[in-house]
């Protein structure tokens, strides 16, 4: 998680394996984010509302509570004390994450969202303030999101970084579950 935090790049795209912490991670990123700039917008995005509410119950957690002028639960949104707008939105329609200019993005579940969702809301979102995008998924196919991810692998795309952590690196998922799991996809 803190090689994907502290590398530079402004478009993270991270295929990891189950259980590995990126959402965590995102959840970091985006109260870093938001705590250092005044007046940002930062968006959540997830393919369906119960998804965006994983990451938002841990930024809730995580938010220092000094910081938090207030918390709209039922608009899902956190507003700080330096300005600065969290919102968990909903990836279902594209069109409804138009019209904010955004300082910062994290696509949750990346490779279960539409194409259109990156490619005609979020990317221009982003433009005007050079925005960032971390965009975390467990791989599904050879997608947009696996295009995106092939980007952030070409040396030459110096704003894209790719990270790929398979199940099996992770230290806290013991060896015999991970076979178990494969043996029931393989059915």
């Amino acid at each position: 998680q803190k090689e994907i935090l502290d590398h530079p790049a402004r478009f993270k795209i991270c295929a990891t394996g189950r259980r590995f912490g990126k959402s965590r991670a995102a959840a970091y990123k985006i109260i870093l984010e938001a705590l250092k700039t005044k007046y940002g917008v930062y968006f959540l995005v997830s393919p369906n509302y119960a998804q965006t509410k994983i990451i938002w119950r841990m930024i809730k957690r995580y938010m220092p509570r000094e910081a938090i002028k207030r918390i709209m639960e039922g608009e899902l949104y956190i507003e700080l004390n330096n300005g600065s707008l969290i919102f968990a939105k909903s990836g279902d329609s594209p069109d409804s994450l138009r019209g904010e200019g955004l300082d910062g993005v994290v696509l949750d579940e990346c490779a279960m969202l539409r194409a259109e969702v990156w490619n005609e809301a979020i990317r221009p979102a982003l433009s005007d303030k050079n925005g960032w995008a971390m965009m975390i998924s467990s791989p599904k196919g050879k997608n947009w999101f696996y295009e995106l991810y092939l980007r952030g692998l070409d040396e030459n795309q110096t704003e894209f970084k790719s990270f790929h952590f398979p199940s099996w690196e992770n230290p806290l998922l013991k060896p015999e579950e991970i076979e178990e799991m494969r043996k029931a996809d393989a059915e």
